[in-house]
């Protein structure tokens, strides 16, 4: 619906607290569950009642001692922020009843599937963007929905930005916007510029209306700082090749590693056709003492449709390189979308959705706001909406005995977007599912932040 109609464009930002002390890390109840402790003790007859008595005060001492440590255990318990394993029972009835997908593409599918070699489905749109400039303290007085975690802004067209350009390129922030800032530009300044696709857009004569996640602007301390970033940021990030999988498919080095995996599942709820995600990937630490391994720490979007996949990988190489890339999955052979080595980052930013039977995948880096898009032409059998987020870690690894350690922390899933062009966060529109089993090498854990994204841990390691 359009926003500038005066009706609220569906129900906008929502979240799902569910009420009571007792709720636990995932967001499920423990409901018909009180804070009795009830013990089960058998009846026993008089003669050895009465020969217990002389023991009923130690009895007593460590009866109350255990209902203690059971009290302090659920206190622990509860304080933690880490989901639970396995379907909580208050999980609905449709969420547990369902089946995850049948093919869950692992480091082993990339090396030994070969990559499709065609590229007329890849880079074949055109990818709209549009941005403006305006000084916070502009924002704080003209934002017509402060309480949410949206901004509104109404402005005359002519301050808006808009450029078409291929998708496969990289679009950093233009200059001239710094010549278009709205409100006093002597403090903080917030850019926006991005996909159109990612912003409500309305037009009403010769102003615009637009909507937007409050995390989406970039956020500078003045015009000094945005100009800096915009110059340095070629330096920062470079393409590079997937020499990666080219020496993981060596016959050698295929006979002496082995694969290990785990997975958080997450599944979509059925009242919301889910056609977006994002969120960002951050390599958090390395240590190798001589082993060789692949590492990729991955948020996989599945969709609904013939085994169609994308994947945003942090992948953490046994040389310390930290590395970004993108795959999308369709019926059986995969495409490399983005790749991007740098250590220079603090995190990088995802974005993925999908638009009439094209899926679009973007990084952008933090420091500058420059965006790395591609796309994908699916529209002979397109895929509709996003089913399961599964974080995963996974590990390739030698035979080895030396300590080594990968770890990626967070990866995080900040918003999604539904069919009407709503934003919401994943716990309204996803929930909890249950952990794949463990297994050696390879952890992950996975909560619900404060805010209601989804929030993920993951390391492969020889201490894991």
């Amino acid at each position: 619906m359009d926003i500038l109609t005066g009706v609220p464009p569906g129900p906008g930002i929502q979240t799902n607290v569910l009420p009571g002390p007792n709720a636990p890390p995932g967001g499920y109840g423990y409901y018909g569950l009180s804070s009795k402790i009830v013990i089960a003790v058998p009846r026993f007859r008089r003669r050895e009642v009465r020969n217990m008595e002389k023991k009923s005060r130690r009895a007593l001492t460590i009866l109350i001692g255990f209902i203690l440590i059971g009290m302090s255990i659920v206190s622990i318990a509860s304080a933690t922020s880490e989901q639970t394993d396995g379907i909580s029972v208050s999980t609905p009835d449709d969420v547990k009843n369902v089946t995850p997908p049948a093919f869950q593409p692992s480091i082993l599918d990339k090396i030994s599937i070969k990559p499709a070699t065609s590229k007329y489905r890849v880079n074949t749109q055109p990818i709209d963007f549009i941005g403006t400039a305006f000084s916070s303290s502009w924002i704080d007085q003209h934002d017509q929905s402060p309480t949410s975690n949206q901004i509104t802004i109404t402005l005359p067209e002519d301050h808006i930005l808009k450029k078409t350009v291929s998708s496969g390129s990289t679009v950093p922030i233009p200059e001239e916007l710094a010549n278009m800032i709205v409100g006093n530009d002597d403090g903080s300044i917030l850019v926006l510029w991005a996909p159109k696709d990612l912003i409500q857009f309305g037009k009403n004569g010769s102003n615009v209306t637009i909507q937007f996640p409050k995390d989406l602007p970039c956020n500078y301390s003045g015009i000094a700082q945005f100009k800096n970033n915009i110059k340095t940021y070629l330096s920062e990030v470079t393409d590079t090749k997937d020499d990666t999988l080219s020496s993981a498919m060596d016959p050698a080095v295929l006979a002496s590693r082995s694969l290990y995996k785990k997975r958080a599942q997450y599944v979509r709820d059925s009242a919301y056709t889910v056609t977006g995600v994002t969120g960002i990937l951050d390599p958090y630490s390395y240590s190798n003492n001589g082993r060789s391994f692949t590492s990729y720490h991955e948020i996989e979007i599945y969709l609904n449709g013939q085994n169609n996949t994308a994947e945003f990988i942090s992948n953490i190489r046994d040389d310390g390189d930290y590395r970004y890339w993108v795959v999308i999955w369709d019926e059986g052979t995969y495409y490399t979308m983005l790749d991007k080595t740098t250590n220079s980052l603090p995190y990088m930013e995802y974005y993925f959705y999908l638009e009439n039977g094209v899926y679009w995948f973007h990084l952008r880096d933090p420091n500058s706001g420059a965006w790395d898009t591609s796309s994908y032409d699916d529209t002979d059998d397109p895929a509709t909406r996003v089913d399961w987020l599964m974080g995963s870690t996974e590990l390739y690894l030698d035979s080895g005995t030396g300590d080594f350690r990968a770890e990626t922390r967070p990866i995080r899933e900040d918003w999604t977007r539904t069919s009407d062009g709503s934003w919401y966060r994943p716990r309204t529109t996803f929930d909890w599912y249950t952990y794949t089993p463990n297994e050696q090498y390879v952890s992950i854990s996975a909560q619900w932040t404060s805010d209601d994204r989804i929030e993920t841990t993951h390391v492969g390691g020889s201490s894991v």
